[in-house]
């Protein structure tokens, strides 16, 4: 299902389409509502993104950043929930994912996107502008 908002266009796969598909109903959402498990929907966009290898190292594809863009564009705080920051949750997973697969997860493009939405990143920038190879070891 190919839909366009603003200058973003990205294709839902299904596993979105379901997560998300009461968007699709409603035009009052807020897309800073949490669910079940304390999860925004950018947390859910970031945790659920796909990925592309590239020299070895997968790389979120940039129709899940286009999707990140396009929740932020929509609302969603950067800095939303107090107890699982965007920002920190992204390193989270990164570290996750590498674990996970035996192969390094560079979210470095996800990392900069938040940091340049205003993501408070005290305590984070070295490590964030270090690369994937600061945060992640195999």
């Amino acid at each position: 299902m190919n839909r366009s908002y603003d200058e973003y266009n990205y294709t839902l796969s299904k596993r979105e389409l379901e997560e998300l598909k009461f968007l699709f109903i409603s035009d009052d959402v807020d897309y800073n509502d949490t669910d079940s498990n304390g999860l925004t929907f950018l947390l859910t966009a970031i945790e659920s993104a796909d990925f592309v290898e590239q020299d070895g190292v997968l790389k979120p594809d940039k129709r899940s950043v286009d999707f990140i863009k396009w929740l932020i564009a929509q609302g969603s705080d950067v800095n939303f929930p107090a107890d699982k920051k965007p920002l920190q949750y992204a390193i989270k997973c990164e570290e996750e994912i590498t674990r996970r697969k035996g192969k390094a997860c560079d979210m470095s493009e996800i990392l900069l996107l938040l940091r340049e939405s205003g993501a408070d990143s005290t305590g984070l920038d070295e490590l964030i502008d270090g690369g994937f190879s600061a945060r992640v070891k195999l």
